[in-house]
């Protein structure tokens, strides 16, 4: 007689580890019918074996009601109430067995991803994170300084235990069409001539040499190549000599394997939405780059390749589109900056606090979540500066670093005033970043020094600047999407990207002013140009957020053929949560 199942039939069926509650977790959150077998909880019919004559075994009970962390820690917990000894000393939030935390963490046996993204939301609602998150505003390392890191990297080792990199292995090239011919890879995907070197062109730029990859797997080598040639170049709007990942980030992961596993991780999640294969290396490096930082965090002195780590994987969460996970990433590298680390000196240093803010300023546009810039002002490196016309052109802000302050202010302005009216002092705060907005003009150069990519730049300048205005009169004067106001900066939203080429690297930057334009547009004309832009940028720039913004603006379109306008922030914040402008 076999061994009697004790999960509901729902849960059986696919082999998946059930609650064994009535109704269990994920029966009640897929709204199914939880049955169990008649005989599932008659204690009566287990048969227990007999004893062995001369033999007594040692009585054990195993916790049931262990906390989350412990269990996660794989330490023995001594179940006082309401926190048990080590969360309290780490200053951890004690969560039971019962509590939602957990079951919005479960997991099934398959190792298959389960309510990750709820969990995040969970964690950054608990009291705990703020004082993770909360920063010396001198930048000084206070006494609580490896409590706060120690937790941070409790988090991480929580979303780890939402990843289903344990459960299968990094992909190789042999298994790519690609190489069926070639016979210059094994069946493990090794190599049978060592002469690849990624992207020789870069190397210059980069400090790849063949010493440096020597003893990287093929695949590893790749996923390098396709970050140096595609997503650096998809982060910026500007030349090589100035992409700040190819002559800051890359080095470091040269020499860092946490940076380097981290690198591969963003390589791969943006490789695996053309080959799929891929998909299994990013698991597999996010893994090893969050284990790896994880060790690192337990250090009171963390290095800036833990924030440039930590950086690198907040674009990786972007760049699947629907993830939140970005959130608590994006916390910990500010977290990081602001408490000081032993080598953030240089111009490296001021490169990852550019990042840093570039990210912090287009994430509070779709969150509230979003932690708020380091400084008062975005800071500039001037290690930038070249002789031509891109010494006005930062590779991250563009032309237009105070618009993204702009932006950011409007965005704070919008999460106060969503639950409650603004005061006076408010609306008069959005009435001076209204006129500063347009008073905003571009730097200009002489006419026989100005360049394409300078004319572009001058472009995204203008277009972000109308966007911007947009968003602050849809959030203080609630216009509707076919306001003569609106649709009139729309109009000049494309007026101004129509001086853009189609794959330009300008088009790093155009999501959310073409957004905004798709928004306001009410033709069809401009609704088709504006869906062949996204397409494009779906083609060149290849993260899922721009897929998630074509949803988006065809959902708002179709519910404006029936007559229904929408709140796309609504609509946003209800199927897409996780997306943001980038």
């Amino acid at each position: 007689m076999g061994r009697k199942s004790t999960a509901c039939q729902n849960c059986r069926s696919i082999k998946a580890l059930c609650t064994k509650q009535l109704p269990c977790v994920r029966c009640k959150r897929l709204l199914l019918s939880c049955r169990y077998e008649p005989t599932t909880f008659l204690e009566n019919d287990r048969r227990k074996p007999f004893p062995k004559a001369g033999i007594t075994k040692a009585k054990h009970t195993k916790s049931q009601s262990g906390c989350l962390g412990c269990r996660r820690r794989r330490k023995k917990c001594d179940e006082k109430q309401p926190a048990c000894a080590d969360c309290e000393r780490l200053r951890l939030p004690c969560i039971r067995p019962g509590d939602h935390v957990h079951e919005l963490g479960g997991r099934s046996e398959c190792g298959v991803e389960s309510h990750a993204e709820e969990t995040a939301d969970a964690l950054l609602a608990l009291d705990a994170f703020g004082l993770w998150a909360a920063t010396d505003s001198q930048g000084r390392r206070g006494q609580d300084t490896t409590a706060s890191l120690t937790s941070f990297s409790d988090w991480l080792a929580l979303i780890e235990t939402e990843n289903i990199a344990e459960t299968i292995s990094n992909a190789d090239l042999a298994g790519s069409t690609a190489l069926v011919n070639t016979g210059h890879f094994g069946n493990d995907g090794s190599e049978n001539v060592a002469t690849f070197l990624p992207c020789t062109a870069l190397n210059k730029l980069t400090g790849v040499t063949l010493d440096a990859v020597a003893k990287w797997r093929a695949v590893e080598k790749y996923l390098l190549d396709h970050f140096l040639q595609s997503v650096s170049r998809a982060l910026v709007i500007a030349e090589d000599n100035v992409d700040p990942f190819l002559r800051v980030v890359v080095p470091m992961a040269l020499k860092n394997t946490m940076v380097q596993h981290a690198l591969f991780a963003l390589s791969a999640c943006h490789l695996s939405r053309i080959y799929p294969v891929f998909e299994s290396d990013f698991y597999f490096h996010r893994s090893k780059a969050l284990q790896e930082l994880m060790c690192e965090l337990e250090d009171p002195t963390a290095s800036s390749c833990a924030v440039a780590a930590t950086l690198l994987l907040t674009f990786t969460e972007i760049c699947t589109g629907t993830s939140r996970k970005w959130i608590i990433h994006l916390h910990g590298a500010r977290a990081l900056l602001s408490q000081g680390v032993s080598d953030m000196v240089g111009p490296p240093a001021d490169t990852l606090i550019e990042i840093y803010n570039y990210l912090s300023c287009m994430t509070s546009v779709t969150s509230e979540m979003a932690p708020g810039r380091l400084g008062d002002s975005l800071q500039l490196s001037s290690s930038n500066a070249t002789p031509s016309t891109s010494a006005f052109i930062h590779p991250l802000l563009g032309l237009s670093t105070s618009i993204y302050e702009s932006l950011a202010s409007i965005s704070r302005f919008a999460a106060r005033t969503r639950n409650k009216p603004p005061s006076l002092e408010e609306l008069e705060e959005t009435k001076e970043i209204e006129r500063a907005l347009k008073a905003w003009q571009p730097p200009k150069v002489a006419a026989h020094n100005e360049s394409r990519n300078f004319t572009e730049a001058r472009a995204m300048g203008f277009a972000l600047q109308q966007a911007t205005i947009m968003r602050l009169q849809q959030i203080t004067k609630r216009l509707e999407n076919n306001d003569p106001k609106i649709t009139k900066a729309a109009d000049s939203i494309l007026s101004a990207l129509s001086l853009i080429r189609p794959g330009s690297e300008i088009e790093a930057h155009m999501l959310f002013p073409l957004f905004m334009a798709g928004v306001g547009s009410i033709t069809k004309p401009h609704r088709l140009t504006i869906e062949y832009r996204l397409k494009v940028m779906e083609a060149t720039i290849g993260f899922g957020n721009i897929s998630i913004a074509h949803k988006l603006l065809a959902e708002i379109w179709r519910k404006a053929n029936e007559g229904e306008l929408m709140d796309w922030e609504e609509l946003m914040r209800c199927k897409y949560p996780g997306f943001i402008f980038l």
